[in-house]
């Protein structure tokens, strides 16, 4: 199973207007993604905002500006 994490370096305006804070934490694990801040967190479940994120963050993993990758905690997603 893929269990993958990254963090946002730094502060991330996205199309619809919204910020995602620097500190925001992505989780993958397997095919869900989890998202956790200081002010919401849980599974991505939207499509439009799955696939969006998605994406993102393949194209941040060939080229990383806003996300950095950081070890996964043994036992822990």
């Amino acid at each position: 199973m893929v269990r993958k994490r990254f963090v946002f370096v730094k502060d991330f305006s996205n199309v619809a207007g919204g910020i995602i804070n620097a500190g925001t934490t992505i989780d993958i694990v397997g095919q869900n993604i989890f998202m956790e801040s200081n002010t919401f967190g849980g599974q991505v479940i939207d499509p439009y905002m799955y696939e969006s994120l998605h994406k993102f963050i393949e194209q941040e993993y060939a080229r990383p500006n806003y996300l950095r990758e950081v070890p996964v905690p043994y036992n822990k997603a």
